[in-house]
């Protein structure tokens, strides 16, 4: 063969590979447009249509019952967003397991083409949540055991929404009962949760301001967790960060030694704790408590303190446990003070 026949023959065939490249490029491109152009223009003007559909995915999903009473969409950016309205989850016995008037998440759309519902973000407003702590130590969410984790009790629905990526929760009220102390109970209202899950770690942002007459913020976040794996063999891992402002202490009197007398007591604390579960902990905070008294043996009145303060870090390991008290003040109500630049304890284990 003349070997410019043979170069000739080489091109036409890489040239007609590039054609047909070029033409499977342009098709798939073509019916990439024609499905987008489908949900935006047909799909999402037209959701409530649809809502089996949705509610057959989202049931195969979380492996439990959904329904929805009806839908609403809108596209904002490159995924769409649904608002299901008077959504209900039931359990394997058909009973009604969480229920909630508006639930917003946003979908994608890659996944909407190949007929799948893929949520990347959900929204749950004004939800109500009732936490129990019962007499065996477990806690409790919407009738759903958290912790320990259980096979029997968990539900689908838990696990489900740690698979998400993103949940947010706002405007919930947040009702929490204590079965071991005579079912005293703690309302929080305006809860702003956000939650987001990568793997087998958990960030947790959890907070409410000024809702109650006992406290004007609390800001609780926890981050690079394991709390979806906490069992009774399993310890804490992550960090944890607090922000508490003018909280009263009443509520919590329940919980404290019945030598502290706090019904006018009023806390403000921040602070930061890594742990590693039983391996090492720290935490570094700033605590405030304002007017409170202390119970003295025999007939000798109360000791009462308008105000005490203090800086403390904790530096813990299965070797030794060292505490340090710093800018330790206290203000009793005769007017005497008293303050402590550095207060330091070490344990050798």
């Amino acid at each position: 063969m003349n070997p410019t026949d043979n170069s000739r023959g080489k091109r036409r065939l890489s040239y007609n590979s590039f054609k047909i490249i070029w033409a499977l490029l342009v098709l798939v491109l073509l019916l990439f447009f024609v499905g987008i152009a489908s949900i935006r223009f047909y799909l999402i003007p037209n959701i409530d249509n649809h809502r089996e559909w949705i509610s057959d995915r989202l049931s195969a999903s979380m492996e439990q019952t959904v329904r929805i009473g009806s839908i609403k969409a809108y596209w904002d950016g490159l995924h769409p967003d649904l608002i299901f309205s008077d959504v209900d989850i039931f359990d394997n016995q058909g009973n009604s397991a969480f229920g909630l008037d508006r639930l917003e998440v946003q979908i994608s759309t890659i996944a909407l083409f190949f007929g799948h519902v893929d949520l990347l973000k959900i929204e749950l407003s004004s939800p109500s949540l009732a936490i129990i702590r019962d007499k065996d130590n477990a806690i409790w969410i919407s009738g759903r055991q958290i912790f320990p984790s259980s096979q029997d009790h968990g539900g689908p629905l838990l696990k489900w929404l740690a698979r998400q990526k993103h949940v947010e929760m706002s405007g919930g009220v947040l009702t929490f009962t204590d079965e071991l102390s005579n079912n005293h109970s703690m309302t929080f209202n305006d809860v702003l949760l956000t939650a987001k899950f990568t793997g087998n770690d958990a960030s947790i942002v959890l907070s409410s301001e000024a809702q109650n007459s006992w406290y004007q913020a609390i800001t609780l976040s926890i981050d690079d967790s394991n709390i979806l794996e906490l069992t009774d063999g399993v310890a804490f891992k992550g960090k944890v960060a607090w922000e508490i402002s003018a909280l009263q202490m009443l509520p919590f009197e329940i919980w404290l030694p019945p030598e502290l007398l706090v019904t006018e007591s009023v806390l403000t604390s921040r602070g930061l704790a890594n742990i590693d579960g039983l391996e090492s902990q720290q935490l570094a905070m700033d605590f405030r408590l304002d007017d409170f008294s202390v119970n003295r043996p025999g007939d000798v009145s109360p000791l009462g303190v308008s105000q005490t303060s203090f800086q403390v870090s904790l530096d813990s390991s299965k070797e030794k446990h060292v505490i340090t008290f710093s800018n330790v003040f206290a203000l009793f109500d005769g007017g005497l003070s008293t303050h402590l630049d550095v207060v330091r304890m070490e344990r050798d284990l």
